[in-house]
């Protein structure tokens, strides 16, 4: 999470998630990205917040381990 939130302001806005997503050389269309983004974004606030982030791993069956 850390790594999408460059500002450090404890949540992930749209340039920041589809910046980290072309940094980590995932090949995605811009449109990709954004039905991604929306995805993950639950309560449809333009921002992904750290507890969406995991809900959303979670339900996708990720296994946390650590808040990093």
């Amino acid at each position: 999470f850390k790594m999408f939130d460059t500002n450090d302001d404890g949540k992930v806005s749209k340039n920041e998630f589809a910046t980290a997503i072309r940094n980590m050389k995932v090949m995605l269309t811009q449109e990709e990205i954004e039905i991604l983004f929306l995805f993950i974004d639950l309560d449809g606030t333009g921002n992904i917040e750290y507890k969406e982030f995991l809900r959303k791993l979670r339900r996708s069956g990720v296994q946390i381990r650590r808040k990093e």
